[in-house]
C-alpha cells in the first residue's frame, strides 16, 4: 500500500528549516505498518501537485496537515487528487479542520477528517482499508455521510508516549549532516489560552516521553543525521522542573558537541534551572508575553506578574542564553495608548531580543471569537497572509495604516535595541 502525506505551504507560517513534527510521527507510523510512503511539504500545492503526479495512479490515500493559512491550497489539491484517482481515499488533519470539519467535507473531495492527535485514527483507518472493514465509524474521524455530518467519539488518548515510534527523520533529512533537528518532549498544554486553536480533549493532558526515548531521540539526530543543533517544539518546554533537570544532567554526561533551544512559558523558568540549561547547551529561549497590559492579559487568558517578568529576565542577564520575549500589536479592546505602552514595555526588558507581530485571532480560538466581537478583519482569505507583518484584525475604533505604522515603528526600535543588546554582550 503506497501513501503521501502533504503540507502545502503556509506562506507566513511556514519556514524551509521548520520541520511539520505532526507529519513526521505520522510518516513514522506508516513506515512501522510497512507503507510506502512519500512526504511533499512547505511548497505550494501547484509544486507539489507537478510532484505527486507520477505516482498518484499508485496511491491508496493521501493524508494533508490543514491550517487556516493553508486551506485554500488543501482543498484545491484535493480537487485535483481525485479528478486524477478518484479511488484515493483523502484524510485531513490539523487545527483548521479539526475546528470545522463541516467545512472540508462539503468540498465533496474529502473522505475522512482527523481530529486532534492522529496516529490512532490514521493506524484503525489504515487497517479498515487493508481489511476492507468500516471506516465510516472510526473513532476520532468526522464524516460526510449522505449530506449528514457525522462526528465519531473521541479515540483513546496516547497515555504511553514511548510505544509511538521516532519521527520519521529520513523521509525530511535528505542532505547531511542537517543544520538543525526538532523533537518534542511532551504532548499536551494544561493552559487555556485565548489565541491557541487548539481545542481537542487530548491537547489539555499532558503526557511525557520518557527520559531514555528523549535520549534514544536525541542521538539519533545526532549520529545518524549530523545534526549539533536541536529545536524542542514544546509549547512548554520547562513545564515539568525536574524532568528538565535530568534531561540537562543525561545531557553533560555524554558530553555532545550539542546546542539546542525551546519555547516555553517565564512562570516555568528561574534563574538557577535556566544556569543548568545553558550547562547543558541550551542557547536560546523563546517567551510568548503577549502583551504588557494588565486587562488584555485577561482577554489572552495569561497570568503574567510584569514586575516579577522584569525581575526573572533582569537576573538570566548573566547567563550566555538568549532570551527572545515576543509581543502581539493590535489585540481586541487594545487602544493606542495600550499598543505604545505594550511597544515601550517590550523594549524596556533586558532581553536579548525583543520581538513584535501584529495580533492574528486564528479561526477556531477564543481570542478569534472576542476579535470578531470587537473589530474587524481586513482578509478575507488567511491563505493570503504573506508575512507575520500583515495586519489581519483592527480593533474597533483603530485603523490599518495606524496600526502598520506602529509595529513598523516597533520592529525598527526593536532592531536597534537588539543590536545594541548583542553589541554589548560581546
Amino acid at each position: 500500500m503506497k501513501a503521501a502525506l502533504v503540507l502545502p505551504h503556509q506562506n507566513a507560517i511556514s519556514a524551509p528549516e521548520i520541520l511539520p513534527i505532526g507529519i513526521a510521527y505520522i510518516a513514522g507510523l506508516l513506515q512501522q505498518i510497512g507503507l510506502d510512503v512519500c512526504v511533499l511539504w512547505n511548497k505550494p500545492w501547484h509544486v507539489i501537485k507537478t510532484e505527486l503526479e507520477p505516482r498518484i495512479s499508485s496511491l491508496s490515500f493521501v493524508g494533508m496537515q490543514v491550517f487556516a493559512t493553508n486551506y485554500e491550497q488543501c482543498i484545491a489539491l484535493c480537487k485535483w487528487i481525485k479528478q486524477k484517482n478518484k479511488n484515493c481515499f483523502i484524510l485531513l488533519g490539523g487545527t483548521q479542520v479539526t475546528n470545522f470539519p463541516e467545512h472540508a467535507l462539503s468540498s465533496s473531495v474529502v473522505d475522512l477528517v482527523v481530529r486532534g492527535e492522529g496516529e490512532t485514527a490514521t493506524q484503525a483507518f489504515i487497517t479498515a482499508l487493508q481489511h476492507k472493514g468500516d471506516i465510516k465509524s472510526i473513532p476520532g474521524t468526522v464524516i460526510m455521510d449522505h449530506d449528514s455530518l457525522v462526528t465519531n467519539p473521541d479515540s483513546d488518548i496516547i497515555h504511553d508516549l514511548d510505544t509511538l515510534p521516532q519521527p520519521a527523520w529520513d523521509l525530511f533529512y535528505s542532505h547531511k549532516p542537517i543544520i538543525r533537528g526538532h523533537m518534542l518532549t511532551h504532548r499536551g498544554c494544561p493552559y487555556n489560552c485565548a489565541n491557541c486553536p487548539v481545542r481537542t480533549p487530548p491537547s489539555k493532558v499532558v503526557r511525557e516521553y520518557s527520559l531514555a526515548r528523549m535520549l534514544v531521540e536525541i542521538e539519533t539526530l545526532y549520529d545518524v543525521f549530523g545534526a549539533r543543533d536541536i529545536e524542542f517544539f514544546d509549547e512548554a518546554f520547562t513545564l515539568n522542573r525536574q524532568r528538565v533537570v535530568a534531561l540537562c544532567q543525561s545531557l553533560l554526561q555524554r558530553k555532545l558537541d550539542l546546542t539546542w533551544r525551546c519555547y516555553t512559558r517565564i512562570n516555568h523558568l528561574d534563574k538557577e534551572l535556566c544556569e543548568l540549561m545553558y550547562e547543558a547547551g541550551c542557547r536560546q529561549i523563546f517567551l510568548g508575553l503577549g502583551t504588557g497590559i494588565p486587562k488584555l492579559l485577561n482577554i489572552l487568558r495569561i497570568t503574567l506578574d510584569f514586575d516579577e517578568v522584569k525581575q526573572k529576565i533582569r537576573s538570566f542577564k548573566k547567563i550566555p542564553i538568549d532570551i527572545i520575549v515576543t509581543f502581539s500589536l493590535g489585540l481586541p479592546t487594545e487602544t493606542f495608548s495600550d499598543t505604545i505602552k505594550t511597544i515601550l514595555f517590550g523594549l524596556s526588558l533586558p532581553a536579548e531580543k525583543t520581538l513584535f507581530q501584529a495580533c492574528l485571532p486564528f479561526p477556531g480560538s477564543e481570542l478569534h471569537r472576542i476579535a470578531s466581537r470587537n473589530g474587524t478583519f481586513s482578509i478575507g482569505n488567511w491563505d493570503n497572509i504573506s508575512s507575520w507583518n500583515d495586519i489581519v484584525f483592527v480593533p474597533r475604533g483603530r485603523h490599518k495604516a495606524e496600526l502598520k505604522c506602529l509595529l513598523f515603528t516597533a520592529k525598527s526600535c526593536a532592531k536597534t535595541r537588539n543590536m545594541i543588546s548583542r553589541y554589548l554582550r560581546v
